[in-house]
């Protein structure tokens, strides 16, 4: 299994000097003064948005720039991403996955109260999953006596992923994403980064075609782009 040594962490790039989270000024590390350095020559005003959890992937904003959907990893039960809605204005955030199995790739919908993401949460081992990758990591840092690094959400194979949506964007906090039944949209082999087309379709991109073979196991397919829309 390969580990992911560089840890990720989501910004957002603002005009506006007030903005309320702390900025990379901040940061004491040599290499992170050096990075803040570095991203200086090209972006202006970087400030941290994502303060909590392991590490941020993926973040997009609604049309009119009051809310971010992203994907993180903070679930002491759970080492893979969820997917996250965020208040700009207020810093509020709130999951809006189920909280089991791996998801990726989650968009709002530019004019519907809706927001698309990938999920594992149907697999029926998803959890099984978990478990097991919560306790090599933890053998892992008893074997080098140390914190291990992240492991790659999607390593391993082809992994059975479907595209959800989710309602009231709006109004997070009605959000029961534990008992909360999800509309499914797409049943193939694998499926991410979905994103939006116009405001009537969701348009995804699908692997699932067989031409080469991908990680160390033949019987999966190798991964192609393929948009499938969903009216």
């Amino acid at each position: 299994m390969r580990f992911l040594c560089l840890t990720l962490v989501l910004f957002i790039f603002s005009a506006d000097s007030g903005w309320a989270y702390p900025s990379l000024g901040s940061t004491t590390s040599k290499e992170e003064k050096e990075s803040a350095t570095s991203e200086s020559r090209f972006l202006s005003n970087i400030h941290q948005a994502t303060l909590t959890g392991k590490r941020a992937g993926e973040g997009y904003f609604n049309s009119d720039g009051t809310l971010m959907v992203f994907q993180s990893e903070r679930d002491s039960e759970n080492p893979f991403y969820q997917i996250f809605l965020m208040d700009l204005l207020t810093g509020e955030t709130t999951r809006i996955s189920p909280g089991s199995g791996k998801t990726t790739c989650s968009w709002i919908h530019p004019t519907e109260e809706k927001i698309l993401f990938a999920s594992t949460h149907q697999d029926p081992e998803a959890v099984k999953k978990q478990e097991e990758e919560i306790a090599a990591l933890a053998a892992l840092i008893a074997l080098c006596g140390k914190e291990s690094p992240t492991p790659d959400p999607w390593d391993g194979g082809i992994i059975a992923v479907d595209s959800f949506m989710k309602q009231s964007v709006h109004d997070p906090s009605s959000i029961d994403s534990e008992n909360c039944t999800v509309p499914r949209l797409t049943n193939k082999c694998w499926e991410t980064s979905c994103t939006v087309r116009g405001k009537n379709a969701f348009g995804a991109l699908v692997a699932n075609r067989y031409t080469f073979y991908i990680g160390k196991d033949p019987q999966y397919p190798s991964l192609h782009l393929v948009l499938d829309v969903v009216e």
